[in-house]
């Protein structure tokens, strides 16, 4: 993100803002109101725990919790790879692969997305 001009930055989130206030409109908080209200202050540490995180794996597997990896067939390729490795180093986890969806199924509809497949009740014991 750093080798991105700043102007080309603004611009591009930008587009993205007015694009996602379209999507919502009268269906949830527009990411305006959240990014700029509440995520914005703390953005800059979210990525430095992911970055800081990237890489080791190692830690991930002296957890004990059941742990389910859900993500979609049409995700980016390196979320789908990350999913192998965490599956591969957590002891106790399951792995579901959503047919036909991407990292964003759990958006809203407005937004192209499909909640109703990720069906985690089967994974908390409800029918």
């Amino acid at each position: 993100m750093r080798a991105i001009p700043r102007p080309l930055m603004e611009l591009m989130t930008s587009s993205m803002v007015k694009r996602q206030e379209r999507a919502v409109a009268g269906v949830e908080p527009a990411l305006r109101e959240l990014t700029f209200g509440e995520l914005a202050p703390t953005l800059h540490e979210d990525l430095h725990l992911v970055a800081e995180a990237s890489g080791d794996l190692e830690p991930y597997r002296s957890v004990e919790a059941e742990v389910l990896l859900i993500g979609g067939a049409r995700s980016a390729a390196y979320l789908r790879a990350a999913l192998g490795e965490l599956q591969r180093v957590l002891p106790r986890a399951r792995r579901m692969v959503l047919p036909g969806l991407n990292h964003s199924a759990t958006s809203n509809a407005a937004q192209r997305g499909r909640p109703e497949p990720v069906a985690v009740r089967r994974f908390l014991g409800e029918s």
